[in-house]
This record gives structure tokens, C-alpha cells and sequence, in this order.
């Protein structure tokens, strides 16, 4: 997984301990979704698709059908 630029459940331990111990929940490694939604945003950044610069921006643009 380090190859594919994602850490192992060891590593990702290791590097998160402070962190978990202040989280009000367990900290796991993302699972096969979580994963591929990562993925789907690192493609879209990729693209650079339009980037809204407030969210009233961004729902004018959906309000109004606009596509970028």
C-alpha cells in the first residue's frame, strides 16, 4: 500500500497515536469506500474542476443549473 501512496495499518498507527488518543472515537484504517472516495477526489483536484469560492457561490451555480 506505501507504493500506491497510502500508508499500512502499522505505519498509519504509528504516525496517528497522539491523534487517536485525543478522538472520542477508535481511529481505523479506511475501508475499500473510503478508499475509492479518496481516490475519486484526488482525480477530480487532478482535473481542476472549478472551485467555488463560497457556498453561496456554489448554490447560485446549482440553483441556476450552471455547469463548469
Amino acid at each position: 500500500m506505501v507504493a500506491m501512496g497510502r500508508a499500512s495499518t502499522k505505519e498509519m498507527r504509528v504516525q496517528h497515536e497522539p491523534i487517536e488518543q485525543s478522538m472520542p472515537f477508535p481511529v481505523r484504517e479506511p475501508n475499500s469506500t473510503t478508499f475509492a472516495a479518496m481516490d475519486e477526489a484526488a482525480e477530480i483536484m487532478r482535473r481542476q474542476c472549478h472551485r467555488f469560492t463560497s457556498g453561496d457561490e456554489l448554490l447560485h451555480d446549482l440553483e441556476n443549473g450552471i455547469a463548469r
